[in-house]
Order: C-alpha cells, then sequence, then structure tokens
C-alpha cells in the first residue's frame, strides 16, 4: 500500500507544521478574542440531588467541548451574579432550572451588552422572556420513544448534524415570541416521523434546547455544539480545526494518521477486503492533504468538516480488518424492554442478527413493574399499549436464532407505581439508610421481599421459553444501606447477641466486618435460589435456561460496598456467567479489568465483559468498541454485551462491527 502511505506521510507531516504554528497563535490570542462559559447549576437548582445532576450535565458538555479543542471556563450560578459572564461572548446554561431574580438581572445584562445565550431546559418564564422566547408547558412522554431523536431545518446555521439522537421522557419547550425567533429543530419519534414540538428555538440573544442533552450519540452531539456555538463565535471553528489536525489519523490502537495506514495496510494484507481498504486509505491521504490546504488558506469549518470525512473513511477501513470470532458470546443490552421500535420486535430482531449479534438482555422486570403479562408485579403502561414485550421479543428473537435473557431488577423500585411503593413502605419492607431515610428499594434481608422476587422470576420460567434469566441490581445502593429495624434483628439474632449503638457498630465500628459479610450472604441467598430455581422449574426441556449477572467492574471492592461478591458466585458455579460493567475510555484501564476479572477462580469463559457504548461514564465511537472487543479477545474472554440498545447503536456501532468482527 505503498501510494496511499506515501500520501498519508506527506500530507501529516504539512500538516502538523501548520498546527504547530497555529497553535501558538490560538493560545496567545484565545483569551482576547473570545471567552466561551458553562454555568453550572447552584442557585437555580431546587436541591442537592438537582445539584447534582446539573454538576454532571456540566461535565458531560465540558467534556465534549474539551474533545473538540473548545477553550472555555466552568463557573456556577454564584459566579454569574458577581459579574464573570462580562467578558464572555456565549454563556451555556446545561441545566439551570429556576435562576433567582439576581442570576436573572446578570443574565439579562449579559444579554444587553450583546452576549448569548444557549439554555437547556430550564423552567423558568423570565428566562424565556429576556431571550425573546416563550415558555410553554411541561410535558411528559405518553409513549416510550416519544421523542427519539431530533432534526434540524434549514433555519439552523451551517454543518449542524441533520438528525440527532436522544431518547427523552420529557421536554419543556420554548417558543417564538416575535417574528425574530425561529423553530430550527423539531422532534421525531421512534419511527422518524417529524413532530410539531421545538427541540432547538433560536432568537437573537441564543438558544433555547427543550431538554438537557444526554449522553447518548455523543460525536454528533459535539458536531452539533461546534456548528451552533461556531455560528456565534467564529474563532471555535479555528481552535476546533487545530484539534482535528492534531488527532488526524487516531484511529483504534494508533496514535497517528502514519502509523494507523502502516497497521491498517499490514492486517489488510491477504485479506478478501485487501483492495477496497486500499483505496480507503489512498483516500484518506487526499483528504489530508485537503485539510493541510484548508488549513493554510485558514478555511477552518473545511479543515474540521474534511477531517470528519477523513475519520469516517479510517474508521472503515480499520472496522474491515477484522476477523470474526467462531464460539463468541455478543449480547446488548435493551433499557427499553422494548426493542429499537416499540411495538415491533420483528424488525429489531433482523437488525440485531443481521448485525452477528447472538442475545438480547431484554429490561421486562423489575422489583415493582414487568412490560409483560405478570400476575406477580403491577404491569406497565408498554403492556396495555404494545402486548406482552416478553412474548413478543421471544417470538421475534428465536425466530432469528437469537437468544433471550430476561433482564431483571432486583430489589429496586425507582419505576413501580406509588400504591405498590406505598404498600411496601406500610409493611416496612423498604431499605433504611444509615440516617433512618427510607429508600425505594426492597430490604433484602426480609422473607417477603426475597419470595417476591422470586415469585417473579418463577413465573417467567414457567410461563415463557426463556434462555436466561441476567440479574441486575442484585446488590445494596451503597454502604450506606440497609439498616432497618429488620436487619438489627435478624443480624443480632444470626449473631447470637444483643446489638448496641446501632447503625454506628455495624456501618464502621466493631461489628463492621461482620455486617458486611452478613450483607454480602443476603444478596448471595438470592443469586443462590435463583440458581435452583432455574434448575427444578421451567417450561425449557431442550437445554437449560442459564443464570448470569451484571455486576461491578472493582471486584472485590464491591463486596464491603453494595455488597455483591460475584467473585463467590463464580467459584460455587451459582451462575453460568458475568457481564462486569467495564465502561471506561482508556484502553488501558479497560485491559486491567478484564486481566483481574479473567483471573478469578472458575471465571474461564464466564466472564463476558460489558462495553459502556453509551453509558454515562463513557461513550465509545465504532473504533473504540471495535478496539476494547479485540482486548477481551486476546485476554481471553469468550463474550462481550454492549450497553445499550439505542439509535447510536443501530446507526454508528452495530454497521461498523458487521464489516468485520461480526461479520457472517
Amino acid at each position: 500500500m505503498e501510494n496511499a502511505y506515501q500520501k498519508c506521510a506527506a500530507g501529516f507531516s504539512l500538516g502538523l507544521i501548520f498546527y504547530l504554528t497555529l497553535a501558538g497563535t490560538v493560545a496567545a490570542d484565545r483569551e482576547k478574542t473570545f471567552d466561551l462559559v458553562i454555568v453550572q447549576g447552584t442557585l437555580s437548582m431546587a436541591n442537592a440531588g438537582e445539584q447534582t445532576y446539573a454538576r454532571s450535565r456540566t461535565k458531560r458538555i465540558s467534556r465534549w467541548l474539551q474533545d473538540f479543542g473548545l477553550v472555555h471556563s466552568v463557573v456556577d450560578d454564584e459566579a454569574v451574579v458577581a459579574g464573570q459572564l462580562k467578558s464572555a461572548q456565549v454563556a451555556i446554561l446545561p441545566y439551570n432550572s429556576l435562576p433567582p431574580d439576581k442570576e436573572l438581572r446578570a443574565l439579562e445584562s449579559f444579554v444587553k451588552q450583546g452576549g448569548k445565550l444557549m439554555v437547556f431546559y430550564s423552567a423558568e418564564p423570565k428566562l424565556a422572556k429576556l431571550m425573546g422566547l416563550k415558555l410553554g408547558s411541561y410535558q411528559a412522554s405518553k409513549v416510550i420513544g416519544q421523542w427519539s431523536s431530533f432534526a434540524f431545518n434549514k433555519h439552523a446555521p451551517p454543518l449542524v448534524p441533520k438528525v440527532v439522537y436522544q431518547d427523552s421522557s420529557n421536554i419543556l419547550p420554548a417558543y417564538p415570541a416575535d417574528k425574530d425567533s425561529q423553530v430550527i429543530a423539531c422532534w421525531q419519534n421512534s419511527a422518524g416521523k417529524d413532530l410539531a414540538d421545538p427541540a432547538w428555538v433560536q432568537s437573537p440573544h441564543g438558544l433555547w434546547m427543550s431538554h438537557v442533552l444526554l449522553d447518548s450519540d455523543a460525536v454528533n452531539k459535539q458536531r452539533m455544539l461546534l456548528a451552533l456555538l461556531g455560528a456565534y463565535v467564529p474563532s471555535l471553528w479555528e481552535q476546533s480545526a487545530a484539534r482535528v489536525m492534531a488527532r488526524a489519523g487516531k484511529v483504534g490502537p494508533f496514535i497517528n494518521l502514519n502509523d494507523a495506514v502502516t497497521g491498517i495496510t499490514r492486517m489488510a494484507r491477504g485479506a478478501t477486503a485487501e483492495e477496497f481498504v486500499n483505496a480507503l486509505l489512498a483516500q484518506c491521504g487526499q483528504d489530508y492533504k485537503i485539510m493541510s490546504a484548508a488549513l493554510a488558506k485558514r478555511k477552518y469549518a473545511e479543515v474540521v468538516e474534511t477531517g470528519q470525512r477523513l475519520q469516517t473513511k479510517l474508521v472503515e477501513a480499520f472496522a474491515r480488518v477484522q476477523h470474526p470470532k467462531n464460539q463468541e458470546f455478543r449480547g446488548v443490552w435493551d433499557h427499553t424492554g422494548l426493542g429499537l421500535y416499540p411495538g415491533n420486535w420483528p424488525k429489531t430482531g433482523r437488525i440485531l442478527a443481521d448485525a452477528g449479534m447472538h442475545a438480547v438482555f431484554v429490561n421486562v422486570l423489575w422489583a415493582g413493574l414487568a412490560h409483560y403479562d405478570s400476575r406477580v408485579v403491577p404491569q406497565s403502561e408498554a403492556v396495555s399499549r404494545y402486548g406482552d414485550q416478553l412474548k413478543q421479543c421471544l417470538a421475534a428473537a428465536h425466530a432469528n436464532h437469537l437468544e433471550v435473557h430476561v433482564w431483571k431488577i432486583c430489589w429496586n423500585l425507582s419505576n413501580a407505581p406509588e400504591s405498590f411503593v406505598a404498600a411496601m413502605r406500610k409493611a416496612g419492607r423498604l431499605q433504611v439508610t444509615n440516617t433512618g431515610k427510607e429508600l425505594e428499594w426492597l430490604c433484602p434481608s426480609h422473607p417477603d421481599n426475597v419470595a417476591l422476587e422470586l415469585k417473579a422470576i418463577s413465573e417467567v420460567l414457567n410461563r415463557y421459553t426463556v434462555d436466561g434469566i441476567h440479574l441486575d441490581y442484585v446488590r445494596y445502593p451503597d454502604n450506606n444501606a440497609c439498616f432497618c429495624n429488620g436487619c438489627r434483628r435478624r443480624f443480632a439474632q444470626q449473631l447470637g447477641e444483643k446489638i448496641t449503638d446501632w447503625p454506628k457498630s455495624a456501618q464502621s465500628g466493631n461489628l463492621s466486618s461482620k455486617y458486611n459479610s452478613w450483607r454480602s450472604a443476603q444478596i448471595t441467598a438470592l443469586v443462590r435460589a435463583v440458581h435452583d430455581l432455574a434448575r427444578n422449574s421451567g417450561v425449557q426441556t431442550s437445554k437449560r435456561v442459564r443464570i448470569s449477572a451484571a455486576v461491578y467492574q472493582g471486584y472485590p471492592g464491591c463486596i464491603n460496598s453494595i455488597g455483591q461478591d460475584w467473585g463467590r458466585w463464580l467459584k460455587e458455579d451459582l451462575v453460568d456467567f458475568v457481564c462486569p460493567m467495564d465502561y471506561t475510555t482508556s484502553n488501558d484501564v479497560f485491559k486491567d479489568l478484564i486481566r483481574r476479572q479473567l483471573a478469578l477462580a472458575n471465571a474461564g469463559g464466564r466472564v463476558f465483559p460489558g462495553l459502556g457504548v453509551t453509558a454515562m461514564e463513557s461513550q465509545l465511537a465504532p473504533d473504540q468498541v471495535i478496539e476494547q472487543i479485540r482486548q477481551t479477545r486476546e485476554a481471553g474472554a469468550d463474550g462481550f454485551v454492549l450497553f445499550d440498545l439505542n439509535r447510536t447503536l443501530e446507526h454508528d456501532i452495530l454497521p461498523a462491527l458487521r464489516m468485520g468482527l461480526t461479520r457472517p
């Protein structure tokens, strides 16, 4: 592949020279040309929980801007009140629900001085008014998938993605208040149908989105932010161009374009796709030359746009030189429990099978809710709207030779009907923290709760031909629970002595070691009971129902922190396999996690790492997913599970995997 390599090498050298020259200029002039500020919600949030969520949204947007090379500062609401926006050109409010009047006055002053605001999901009508908008009413989705993406229209700035995927369960839209404002993007449902609900509205004073930015579709959201912000601050394109030039060719394990071309060329030798891959690499070389020339002419948007095309081609080349592995377990977690297209499981089944997947972990059973015809726990609204989701999933999956593992959320009542939670509270069956606060989690040591969990699982085993039961939340929330009176009584009974200074003695005092062991024993007891139940019941005749669990990555630390001794479950054959949630963007961290997990007793062939494709902790691009799967194979794991079944997985990840790693 000499020609492609030479072209890429020449392009890389030229581009690097321009980048180094530009980087110093940008660094020197950055503070004088603009100041981009993110405002973290503090005063504007109702309570500590809301402040925590606001902080997470701030961190996410900040990370996306960093990845694109956009320099910015992060301040809080108090700093806005103190006048720290004066030198800024754009202020981003990722989640600032109800700014107090003193902050509104500061924001109004900022806008009057020419500053622009980018506001997400605020509930303050005065804030909308000062931006020349009118705040609408809060709307909760009536069906899952009601707001699954948003599409930009002709009024949007150039270079925004046409469609961005995001499943939002509620929105708080703003509307144009006069002819100077306009809707630039509307929501779409899960079928891709355009809705009238505004997703983005633009006024002379900035932009307003009707929800927060969630973690999914990270690449398109980064591009969207650059295009929207770059329309107000053109110098952002210069910064991003420098970053794109510096990162061009960074794909999978390769650090630059020369490295990538050399490595991919070597991997392609003798492969069926060698000629096609070499052609892609040659195009990458041409694209790099175009980028370098555009950078020299200070056409920064062209640099970014061409860099995105180059990266797409390079990822495809990397994907096509991969090889499938026989006898490998390939699973996908479906968090909604409704498939990609609610009401159309056959389509989801075909998509997964065509992508080379082998199993779907369908989230249809919680501690207080079921997406199927249950007589044990309350049925969800989805059952009345779409029908029995487990039955439909099984039919579609088995028709496409996919396994179905029922994803069972243990103990957690966060989506159970209020009446069900109230009944559990009245019966004294909820967990209690060390400070006496009740949690909407069932106490694992309460016999009636254990019986409820087993009865729900038994119902599934005896009425549906499932391939597996997949336990999740099979743990405590953290080390601050459970310290209810029932736990105290049952723990004391096992010890054979009276407990004083409760809960301190059990959590951090002289009994903490024994209490931690007792807690983990309660969780292990449920796992053991599910194991025994699956072996002695069920409608399956041709093969055994497999028991698995989604587990914390940090073993053995999770034994004391959340009572999850999954190493013991493997050792004692209580589970057939575990899926550690190894959610990270770091290849080194990922490798180390897998190495330690596979070194546990009886772990061989029974650890299928979970990849955080669109997890809160990590968002992975296609080449990152490919590289992590390569690492699972190199480490000796016999499978993997992807989180989560959504549009990003459907449109970006699965097609890349099918090119090589999961090719039929």
